[in-house]
C-alpha cells in the first residue's frame, strides 16, 4: 500500500499525524504484507517461525539497500511486532499526553483486548515482543 508524500502533507496540514511518517522525506513509502494462511494448525510454530524469519530478512534487504522506514501498519503488523514504538519517540509521547488527559485511569490500556498498546509508563517499550 502506497503512502505518497500529498497523502503524509495533507495529514500534516490538517494537525499532523501519530505515525511518525515525517522523516519519509519526498518519496512514497510502500508498505508491505507478508501474509500466511493454512488450513491446519498442524506445523503452525514451524511455519510461523519461519514467516518471522522471513519477515526480518526483508527488513534487513530493505534496511541494507537504503530504504527501510520504520513505520509498521498496524493493521498489517505480525504478532509481536512494535507497532507503536514504529511511530517513534516524539510520536509516542504526543501520544501518551493525549492518554494523561483522556484516560488518566488507563482504561483503554487495561480493559481493551489486544496486543498494541503504548509503551509501559516510563519506557519506550511496549509489553509486545519484538520480532522486526
Amino acid at each position: 500500500m502506497p503512502i505518497t508524500p500529498r497523502a503524509r502533507a495533507e495529514g500534516l496540514a490538517k494537525g499532523g499525524n501519530a505515525l511518525g511518517l515525517e522523516g519519509a522525506k519526498n518519496e512514497t513509502l510502500s508498505v508491505l504484507y507478508f501474509g500466511v494462511t493454512f488450513n491446519s494448525a498442524e506445523g503452525s510454530e514451524r511455519v510461523l517461525t519461519d514467516h518471522q524469519a522471513f519477515v526480518k530478512s526483508m527488513r534487513a534487504l530493505a534496511e541494507a539497500r537504503g530504504v527501510l522506514h520504520r513505520y509498521i501498519m498496524l493493521t498489517y503488523a505480525g504478532n509481536g511486532q512494535l507497532v507503536m514504538e514504529s511511530y517513534g519517540p516524539e510520536s509516542v509521547a504526543k501520544l501518551k499526553a493525549v492518554q494523561s488527559a483522556y484516560d488518566p485511569n488507563f482504561l483503554f490500556q487495561t480493559l481493551v483486548t489486544g496486543r498494541q498498546k503504548l509503551p509501559v509508563a516510563g519506557t519506550y517499550q511496549s509489553r509486545a515482543v519484538d520480532i522486526a
